[in-house]
C-alpha cells in the first residue's frame, strides 16, 4: 500500500508520518517512510521558493515533477518488497503549492490542475491513499514561527491560496483529516484507516 500525507507547511505531516510509521511497525507492518523534494528545498530552489510569479512555479513545478518522476522508481520498488509506503507529500502538493501562481497564465484552478495533471502522466505509481491534514493558515504560520528553520512557503495569504486548492479542485482525491485535532487522536484516525 502507498499513502501520501498532504498538507500545508505546519500541518504535521513529518510529526504524523513518523508516528505512523513507529504504530505500524509496532504492529510488525514493514514501513518505508520518504518524503519530497527528496532534496533540499534549500540548496538547490530556495530563490526560486521566495519568488510569487509564474516563471518560478513553472521552473518549480517542473523541476518537483522530475524528482519525483525519480523517486518513483524507489517507491516501487519497496512496494514490490513487500513495504508499506508513507511520503511527506507527493503529487497533489505541487499542484497546490505553485497551482495559485499558475492562474495567471492558465485562468481558473480547474484549468491549472488539468494542464498540471497532463504534464504529470509521467508518474506513474500513484497512492491508494491521498490524506489531506487540514488546518487554517493562521494556524499553520503560528507552528511554523516555533520551527528552527523556514523553507520560503511561509506566508499567511499564500498558505491560504494553497489551502485553497486542497479544499477546492483537488478535494474529491483526497481523504480530509482536522490537522488542527489533538495529534495522538490524528495520528489514531489515520491508523484506523491504514491499518485494515
Amino acid at each position: 500500500m502507498f499513502v501520501a500525507l498532504e498538507g500545508i507547511d505546519g500541518s504535521g505531516k513529518t510529526t504524523v508520518s513518523s508516528r505512523l510509521r513507529d504504530k505500524l511497525e509496532s504492529d510488525g507492518i514493514r514501513v518505508f517512510l520518504t518524503h519530497e523534494p527528496t532534496f533540499s528545498v534549500d540548496s538547490i530552489s530556495g530563490k526560486l521558493v521566495s519568488q510569487r510569479d509564474a516563471e518560478s512555479a513553472l521552473k518549480l513545478f517542473f523541476m518537483f515533477t522530475e524528482d519525483r518522476y525519480r523517486h518513483q522508481a524507489e517507491i516501487s520498488e519497496k512496494l514490490d518488497q513487500g513495504y508499506l509506503v508513507l511520503c511527506d507529500r507527493y503529487l497533489y502538493s505541487s499542484f497546490a503549492y505553485q497551482g495559485p501562481l499558475l492562474e495567471g497564465i492558465f485562468g481558473a484552478p480547474e484549468r491549472v490542475v488539468a494542464w498540471m495533471s497532463g504534464v504529470s502522466e509521467i508518474i506513474k505509481v500513484r497512492p491508494d491513499l491521498n490524506i489531506y491534514l487540514d488546518i487554517s493558515a493562521d494556524t499553520a504560520i503560528k507552528r511554523i514561527w516555533n520551527r528552527r528553520s523556514i523553507t520560503g512557503f511561509e506566508d499567511l495569504q499564500y498558505l491560504d491560496r494553497v489551502r485553497s486548492y486542497y479544499t477546492g479542485v483537488l478535494r474529491n482525491n483526497l481523504m480530509t483529516i482536522n490537522g488542527e485535532d489533538q495529534l495522538d487522536r490524528v495520528v489514531n484516525e489515520i491508523y484506523s484507516i491504514i491499518r485494515p
